[in-house]
């Protein structure tokens, strides 16, 4: 699905990164004045301290932010004060990009004007508004300490609190207190994200994940000299055969980034932890339009959606034709394709084929952490929040020629178009794809547990 600006033709320009590098002139700071804000965003905060004892006081990242060049703090330089036809005083979009550790702006931008009713000059309390939504689903129950937070947003020069939070998370050992080490780590895996539309960096962390142990590397074809590369990664635990077979496509659209980021952090997850691959073998294409993807483009460049000629039999596009051969060759359960869509959408969302029992049970785990799509932004019949009715299948159809109605096509028995709001930065976006992909993955190894399936009988 495509993610449009919100005027044709114009996009906010962004800062280099959401995310500034390890080499930062941050430098770290121990001292206990230094804290950020819990997930309210509201500057009073409850914390605890590294040894667990339970502190509130009234909190502000100024000091956070005091270290991070200014160049990711001071947004009002990098995008101006006007966007198609909204307008916004700088001071009141750095303030409150301060007060609530946001370092995307153009994610707080277009979150405030599709939230936004009336004229069109976007207020501090609808900026404020804006702000909370994006920090409204962090947390839930997990403890850290504030200053240890701040410590590491210092030193590692990480002005996005939500998704270095989320992304500790998933790092708990357990305990639901995210501990200096678990903070540092999701840091890691921050700072290790590929950037978007990086298409030189892909291609070169591509081939080093074909040199990993047990990872085969697959050439799909060359489409002017940009590589089309799928990784196989073998199942581990008892049992010559995977239970699951699971395939993970993105880049489909050129201008949709974070699915092939999303896929580069499965990929790394996948290598650096085997045991998430228990009964199950996973094949990640990270970029099917590399041409699309290095130029920032939706289509090819002749001009066509590859997510509307993904048809069996299709001539004469080489991208379809690799996936077509891909999804053929192999006897895949699962399908997933990784998309952006609207920046007025107020959640993630997926699109389904014959599998709405799965999605459901997926996005409801999914919709603790991150925001779901709701009903009234969803546009078309919904499951519950999150899961879309997908369009059927039809000759002449605009809608028939997907990459998940292929998969189904070829054999797949659930396959899911996901789709990340354009309202939330990149570093956002691919942390709640990852996320959407590890929870469909999971739904099916249980539903083949409770059928008592293998490979064979699905």
């Amino acid at each position: 699905m495509g993610m449009p600006v919100i005027r044709p033709g114009v996009s906010l320009p962004r800062p280099t990164t959401s995310t500034p590098a390890s080499t930062s002139t941050a430098s770290t700071s121990t001292a206990s004045t230094s804290t950020a804000p819990t997930s309210t965003g509201s500057g009073a905060a409850t914390g605890v301290t590294e040894a667990g004892a339970t502190t509130s006081t009234k909190r502000s990242p100024s000091d956070v932010y005091a270290a991070i060049p200014e160049k990711y703090t001071r947004p009002s330089a990098h995008v101006g004060t006007s966007f198609g036809g909204y307008s916004w005083k700088a001071e009141d979009l750095d303030d409150v990009m301060h007060r609530y550790a946001i370092g995307d702006a153009q994610a707080l931008i277009q979150t405030a004007i599709a939230l936004h009713r009336g004229d069109q000059t976007l207020s501090v309390d609808e900026l404020t508004a804006a702000a909370k939504k994006l920090t409204s689903y962090v947390t839930n129950g997990h403890r850290y300490s504030p200053t240890v937070l701040a410590d590491i947003m210092q030193a590692r020069g990480v002005a996005e609190e939500t998704a270095l939070l989320r992304t500790a998370k998933r790092l708990d050992n357990g305990d639901k207190f995210l501990s200096r080490g678990e903070l540092e780590r999701a840091a890691d895996v921050l700072q290790g994200l590929v950037g978007a539309n990086d298409i030189a960096e892909v291609q070169r962390r591509v081939a080093g994940y074909g040199k990993a142990p047990g990872v085969t590397s697959e050439l799909l074809g060359v489409v002017d000299g940009h590589n089309v590369t799928a990784l196989h990664l073998p199942h581990t635990g008892p049992g010559a055969e995977p239970r699951l077979r699971v395939v993970v496509t993105g880049g489909v659209h050129g201008n949709e980034p974070c699915g092939t980021g999303a896929a580069m952090l499965l990929l790394e997850q996948l290598i650096a932890d085997p045991k998430m691959r228990e009964e199950v073998a996973f094949t990640v294409v990270p970029l099917v339009n590399p041409r699309g993807y290095a130029e920032g483009s939706r289509r090819t460049p002749e001009d066509i959606d590859l997510n509307r000629n993904f048809l069996p039999g299709a001539k004469g596009q080489e991208e379809v034709q690799m996936m077509e051969g891909l999804l053929g060759r192999e006897d895949f359960q699962l399908a997933i394709d990784l998309h952006a869509g609207y920046a007025s959408r107020d959640g993630f969302w997926l699109y389904h084929v014959n599998s709405r029992d799965l999605a459901k049970e997926a996005m409801g785990r999914f919709a603790v952490d991150f925001p779901a799509l709701s009903p009234k932004n969803a546009g078309k019949p919904m499951v519950s929040p999150g899961v879309v009715e997908s369009d059927p299948r039809a000759p002449g159809s605009p809608h028939g020629g997907t990459l998940k109605d292929l998969a189904i096509d070829q054999g797949a028995r659930w396959s899911f178009t996901v789709e990340a709001p354009g309202s939330v930065g990149y570093v956002d976006q691919v942390m709640g794809e990852n996320e959407i992909v590890h929870q469909l993955v999971l739904e099916a190894r249980r539903t083949l547990h409770v059928e008592g399936q293998t490979v064979g009988d699905s």
